[in-house]
Order: C-alpha cells, then sequence, then structure tokens
C-alpha cells in the first residue's frame, strides 16, 4: 500500500515538474515578447519625438512667415495710403487747374469778340476775304476758336466690414470689381452685387463655387463686353449689363441678406476748352492801308 502510495506520489510530482517546465518555457516567451515590444516602444517613442521637434520647427517657420506677411501687408496697405492721398492731391490740383483754364478760355473768348468788334469798327473783313480795293497792303490778323469737351468722373466713397471692397465702378458701365483684402480665403459663392441708380437694379450673383484668395479681385463683366468667363476672376453675366447712371449705389450682400461692402458714386461734370490760333490776311486799299495795319492784330 505504501509503495503504491509513493508510485501514486512520485507520477504527481513527475506532472507537476512537467507543467512547471511548460510554465517556464512560456514565461520565457513572454519575456522575450516584452523586451521587443518595449524595444518597439522606445523607437516609436524617439519617432514621436523627433516627429514632434519637427512639427515646432514648422509652426515656428509658419509663424515667422505669418508675421512677415503681416508686415509686407501693412507695408503695401501704407503704399496704397500714400499713393491715394497722393491721387487724391493731384486730382484737387487738376480739377483747380481746369478751373483756372476754363476761366482763361472764357476770357480768351471775350477778348476775341472784342477784337472781333474792333476789327468790324475799323473795317477789317472778318473772314479774311480780300476788300474791294485790290491795290493795298496785306494785313496778318489772328483767328481764334475755342473748342469746348465735356469731362465727366465718378467721385465715389466706400464702406463695408473690411473684409471685401467693391473696386470704384467703370465709368462706361462695362464692369464691377470686387476685392477681397482679408488675410485668409473668403467664399462669396451665393452672394450678390447689385448696382442701383435712378430707381433701377442690376444684379449679379456669384456661384456657390467662387473663392477670392486674399488680395485677390473677381471681375464681373456686362454680357455684351466680348470677355471670355474663367472663373473665379473673370465672371461675365448671362444677359444683360451694368448701368452707370448720375447717382449710383452699388452693394455687395451675402447670402444671408447683410451687407459687406458698400459704394456711392456720384457723376461730376465739367468743361474743358482747347484754343485753337491761325492767321489770315485781308488788304486794305488807299491811304488808309498803314492806318489799317497799324491798327490791325498781329
Amino acid at each position: 500500500m505504501y509503495e503504491t502510495k509513493i508510485k501514486n506520489l512520485q507520477s504527481k510530482l513527475d506532472d507537476t515538474r512537467r507543467s512547471g517546465a511548460g510554465t517556464t518555457h512560456e514565461i520565457q516567451e513572454l519575456t522575450t515578447k516584452i523586451m521587443s515590444l518595449e524595444s518597439r516602444n522606445a523607437e516609436l517613442e524617439s519617432s514621436a519625438s523627433a516627429l514632434q521637434k519637427r512639427l515646432n520647427d514648422v509652426l515656428e517657420e509658419m509663424e515667422a512667415e505669418r508675421r512677415g506677411f503681416r508686415h509686407r501687408l501693412a507695408e503695401k496697405d501704407g503704399e496704397i495710403r500714400s499713393k491715394e492721398e497722393a491721387m487724391e492731391d493731384m486730382t484737387k490740383d487738376y480739377n483747380a487747374l481746369l478751373e483756372i483754364k476754363i476761366g482763361l478760355d472764357r476770357e480768351i473768348a471775350m477778348y476775341n469778340k472784342i477784337l472781333e468788334g474792333e476789327e468790324s469798327r475799323l473795317g477789317l473783313s472778318p473772314t479774311g476775304t480780300p476788300l474791294s480795293t485790290p491795290a493795298g497792303r496785306g494785313v496778318k490778323r489772328k483767328r481764334t476758336t475755342i473748342v469746348e469737351e465735356d469731362i465727366s468722373e465718378l467721385a465715389t466713397e466706400h464702406s463695408g466690414k473690411g473684409n471685401v471692397v467693391v473696386e470704384p465702378l467703370d465709368k462706361d458701365g462695362k464692369f464691377v470689381q470686387v476685392k477681397n483684402v482679408s488675410e485668409g480665403q473668403i467664399n462669396i459663392g451665393g452672394w450678390t452685387l447689385t448696382n442701383t441708380h435712378d430707381g433701377k437694379d442690376v444684379s449679379y450673383k456669384f456661384h456657390r463655387a467662387i473663392n477670392l484668395e486674399a488680395g485677390e479681385v473677381t471681375t464681373v463683366w456686362s454680357s455684351d463686353s466680348r470677355e471670355t468667363h474663367e472663373a473665379p476672376l473673370n465672371l461675365v453675366m448671362k444677359k444683360g449689363g451694368w448701368e452707370i447712371g448720375e447717382e449710383n449705389v452699388t452693394t455687395l450682400t451675402n447670402k444671408d441678406g447683410e451687407e459687406e461692402a458698400l459704394r456711392n458714386s456720384r457723376r461730376q461734370r465739367s468743361l474743358s476748352g482747347s484754343t485753337r490760333y491761325g492767321l489770315s490776311r485781308v488788304y486794305s486799299g488807299g491811304a488808309d492801308a498803314d492806318d489799317a495795319s497799324k491798327c490791325a492784330i498781329m
């Protein structure tokens, strides 16, 4: 009986040893896998650290470029304001000189009438044709022609939120332009551009896919302009066209009906005169020829 029990216990011991050997083998395999995973984890952490460093470098570069872009944009805006101020000053000087020129042309016309009256009083021919007496001296006399030209300009002022602007109108009504003055892309799809004058409205609705990058200008042409439709910067109306009157209100509204930009334009008219001079010869005969030549305007 004891020998049987010992054999049983010996058998159980052998089974336990075999089971322990298998467990030890499994533990070794798991230890190997853990070491492999730890090595892989270290590699991934090293790669993630390198990628994070590269990402930080890229973000710093982007921020530096953004600062440089803002600086250049500010300089450009300053140049534009300076040029606009210079243009306004030049326009004022031009209008002042134009008024002076018109006044001088009127004075010249008045003096020419006085001279023609004097010529008639002195017996000179107003048309420069010979008088009846063939034997006389030739007298040179200035002839003046005043030509007046109608000049029209559009005086404008703009208001809005500041992301987009409606550019000054084309006085011939061929196109209307919209510019993105923000620092990023703007989707103007579904927005409506309208010009109103004398109770008439002409509108154009932008396609939903129209995007404007920072600084880009899109031009909306009348249908009869013979321009090529090339979205998003060159758009042609399917029918009709812009009409520019004496006073115009041009608005740009978004798809919610909110006003994004507005430009008021008013046509200013002025007359520009030009003077032409010519020489004609008249004849006066007899003893009065010398007196007539002395009185003629050379």
